[in-house]
């Protein structure tokens, strides 16, 4: 999970995001290790906070878990006919929206370039971006990609848990 915790400035603004990727070792890849193709990053959940206390981001924080698995990008809310999701709970359906609102933050966000078409660099050298819009989910979502590569590069990886199935999940150590 990884939280943009984005104080709001204003009656309409959010107060943060948060979003979920899953990690799973990718199908028929026996001893999954550091390489990045050898996993399979999964966005199974996100959620924006408005009006929130410090006790309610806490709380949202430190979840126990999230029950909805679906696939990297789920197919969009609006693309559905409505037998798919009538019987969804309404946490799911509000999930699945919120994915598709990061799915357009994700898009918004564009390269800088100079006025000569070189990329935009800070002092340090690296790219500099721009986002027309919000984008707190996006950066959630960044956050939470990022996250799984520094645990793939940290290389402690532990398997924990033993679902109904025989499955888990890696966590890390």
């Amino acid at each position: 999970m990884a939280v943009d915790p984005a104080p709001a400035r204003g009656s309409t603004s959010d107060d943060g995001a948060l979003a979920v990727l899953r990690i799973s070792p990718r199908p028929g890849v026996a001893e999954p290790a550091g390489n990045v193709g050898d996993w399979r990053a999964e966005f199974v959940w996100a959620y924006r906070l408005r009006g929130a206390t410090a006790r309610q981001w806490s709380g949202f924080i430190h979840l126990d878990g999230v029950t909805y698995m679906t696939v990297s990008w789920p197919k969009p809310y609006n693309d559905r006919a409505p037998s798919e999701y009538t019987d969804w709970p309404e946490e799911k359906r509000w999930a699945l929206k919120t994915l598709d609102a990061a799915r357009s933050q994700l898009v918004d966000i564009q390269v800088a370039t100079a006025a000569d078409g070189t990329y935009a660099l800070t002092g340090h050298s690296a790219k500099q971006f721009s986002a027309g819009g919000k984008k707190d989910l996006a950066y959630a979502c960044i956050y939470a990609y990022v996250r799984f590569l520094v645990w793939l590069k940290m290389g402690e990886l532990e398997f924990e848990g033993e679902g109904q199935d025989g499955d888990g999940y890696y966590v890390m150590g």
